[in-house]
């Protein structure tokens, strides 16, 4: 099972009480996102049902607690937006250069390819990457993808033999990486 470009979560390692909680008081202001959201014993129900959480509790087993809960990275998220305001510009562009006699009907279509091309590089995976998410449990990984079928994986941790990190120069500055787990079979 590949993680690809999980995000660092805050609290875990300098000071970290274990249960994915920071020992100090997080800065003032700061709010975690749904994706770096996750319940602790001592969190309370209110933070648990402020945020969407990516399984719901009762698809937990009995005395299963979620660890932590998060999507990939929003690194992914660079290239779809660097597309829409490229097409946002191409949109200006077309608008402004089509003759007036051929207006208002070339600006239908423009808008039209304009609309149809967002929905294709831009939308669709900014949906994969909402849709997509991986929760750690005391017992298991549980990954859920798909934006109309959903498809699901769990991995309980004890069939966990080896894990694997890589994090490149881009990775390090943002603070991601890619972790494979590898079973007893020998499929990550």
């Amino acid at each position: 099972m590949v993680v690809d470009q999980t995000r660092s979560v805050r609290g875990i390692g300098r000071g970290s009480t274990g249960t994915g909680a920071s020992s100090s008081p997080p800065r003032t202001g700061w709010r975690p996102s749904p994706s770096e959201m996750w319940c602790t014993p001592d969190s309370g129900d209110d933070a648990c049902h402020t945020w969407r959480m990516a399984i719901d509790k009762d698809q937990l087993g009995r005395d299963e607690t979620i660890v932590m809960s998060m999507r990939t990275h929003t690194k992914r998220l660079i290239v779809p937006a660097l597309i829409l305001v490229v097409l946002g510009a191409a949109l200006g562009v077309a608008i402004a250069f089509f003759p007036p006699e051929s207006r208002p009907w070339s600006t239908y279509a423009s808008v039209a390819v304009f609309v149809l091309l967002v929905v294709i590089f831009s939308v669709v995976p900014f949906l994969r990457w909402h849709t997509s998410t991986y929760t750690v449990t005391d017992r298991r990984i549980i990954t859920r993808k798909g934006i109309i079928t959903k498809v699901g994986h769990d991995l309980p941790l004890r069939r966990i033999n080896n894990v694997n990190y890589q994090r490149g120069l881009l990775d390090r500055m943002l603070g991601c990486g890619t972790l494979i787990l590898e079973t007893a079979a020998g499929q990550p």
